[in-house]
């Protein structure tokens, strides 16, 4: 039976815990276009596009690059035709895809909003489960979270049958930067660092608008409300 190799590297987010998130869970069944599939669901954009990375020292590459949301950093293609990660993320200063910017702070968050108070959003995905097709093709787990995080986090190689179906758990979290160049979760508390002497305002925006911070029209009109105060 012909198998698909799915290589889970190791994933490094710090406080996680701390910021609220928006969660999607995506199924990629079994069949001939589970790769396809996959990798749709995987990387942020539909191909590897060119783009521009600007290291903090004044060097600039241009590469075809892509968003992993598994690895939760930039991947790009080299001269070799091989698909790499970044290797030192704290030398970026930061990486031009189209009319997206990204930076490393040292989760990797691609620019929202262009205005005066800047909106970012971090997007990561981890295999939840996997579940094989049993009798009367009734989907029966196939292997436990914990095991998958052991694949996810040591290197390991997982091959995906045909007759199995991956699930994987998206999170987007939404972060904005204070005056003081600090990222922070976008919720009531922290906005209003967003927004030093204009505190009034934001809270009667606030009062009339009924804003779900884990929803990005919201908390974009409320970014785009601050910037234009």
């Amino acid at each position: 039976m012909k198998k698909v190799v799915i290589c889970l590297l190791p994933v490094l987010f710090v406080c996680t815990t701390v910021f609220s998130q928006a969660t999607e869970r995506i199924y990629i069944k079994g069949g001939s276009a589970r790769w396809e599939e996959l990798n749709k669901a995987v990387y942020l954009y539909p191909e590897f596009v060119s783009g521009l990375i600007e290291m903090k020292n004044g060097a600039r590459f241009t590469r075809p690059l892509n968003y992993n949301r598994i690895l939760t950093t930039i991947e790009f293609i080299d001269e070799n035709k091989d698909t790499l990660a970044l290797a030192d993320e704290s030398s970026v200063s930061q990486i031009i895809i189209g009319d997206d910017v990204f930076l490393f702070t040292p989760a990797c968050l691609k620019s929202v909003t262009k205005g005066k108070v800047k909106l970012y959003v971090h997007e990561r995905m981890k295999v939840g489960d996997i579940q094989k097709v049993g009798a009367f093709g009734i989907p029966n787990s196939g292997s436990s979270i914990e095991n998958i995080e052991q694949i996810q986090t040591s290197q390991r190689n997982y091959d995906l049958d045909v007759n199995e179906t991956i699930i994987l758990s998206k999170a987007t979290y939404y972060m904005v930067e204070t005056d003081k160049h600090e990222f922070v979760q976008a919720n009531k508390k922290n906005i209003l660092k967003a927004a030093p002497g204009k505190e009034d305002q934001v809270k009667e925006y606030l009062k009339t608008n009924n804003v779900n911070f884990n929803k990005k029209d919201d908390v974009v009109d409320l970014v785009n409300y601050i910037s234009g105060l």
